[in-house]
């Protein structure tokens, strides 16, 4: 099937930012060319890659599954044109979604190393939840995220990483909770009232599932 590179990239870039006006924005082309192309590819392709409304747009499954090859072909691409461009030194923006807690206390000193190590790469901080973080890169809107895990909004073809190993604990103030000094169950703690990160948080996610497995 012969079809134009060119409409794969305008394909990744609408599918990436889930925006016409956006994608034609960072291809600097017309708006109305965005479209062109994309209903030039849903024609050769055959299938509707994406439901279009006033207010938003949206992957088809085809397109969801299209996305999946098209973003690592055009990287494979990039990193082809970058070897080929003589010295080999990176270049570029590096988008990284991070919660405040990870980039303060992890981060900050291997970005310091790499920024001293490939200066010529723009780094841009992405603030969000842990589960905000695996949306940003299921978008397209972060090149690498640093989450906790286990994140149930990370898919099945996400290549994880293991970079640190950590225990969250459970804090009490002795003048108001008599606990004692013996281990309390899951079940016990459920006794007490709870403070917890926004429901939209790995931590909480998790904690509220464990719990729900007590009753």
């Amino acid at each position: 099937m012969d079809i134009n590179l060119e409409l794969y990239k305008v394909f990744y870039y609408v599918a990436t930012t889930l925006s016409f006006s956006e994608a034609s924005r960072q291809l600097f082309i017309s708006q109305s060319a965005v479209s062109q192309a994309v209903k030039n590819l849903e024609k050769k392709l055959g299938h509707t890659l994406f439901v279009r409304s006033t207010k938003r747009v949206i992957l088809t499954p085809e397109g969801e599954l299209l996305l999946q090859h098209v973003k690592p072909a055009l990287s494979m691409l990039n990193e082809g044109e970058a070897a080929l461009s003589g010295e080999g030194n990176l270049t570029g923006q590096l988008r990284i979604g991070a919660s405040d807690t990870l980039c303060r206390y992890f981060l900050i000193p291997y970005l310091r190393r790499f920024h001293k190590d490939h200066p010529d790469v723009r780094i841009k901080i992405i603030n969000s939840t842990s589960i905000g973080c695996a949306e940003l890169l299921e978008n397209g809107q972060a090149e690498l995220i640093v989450t906790n895990y286990p994140n149930s909004r990370l898919s099945s073809h996400t290549k994880l990483q293991t970079v640190l190993e950590f225990r969250d604990i459970f804090v009490a103030n002795p003048d108001y909770f008599s606990m004692g000094r013996k281990p309390l169950s899951l079940e016990a703690l459920l006794n007490y009232p709870i403070l917890m990160l926004a429901p939209k948080s790995t931590t909480s996610e998790y904690l509220h599932q464990v719990f729900a497995a007590q009753d």
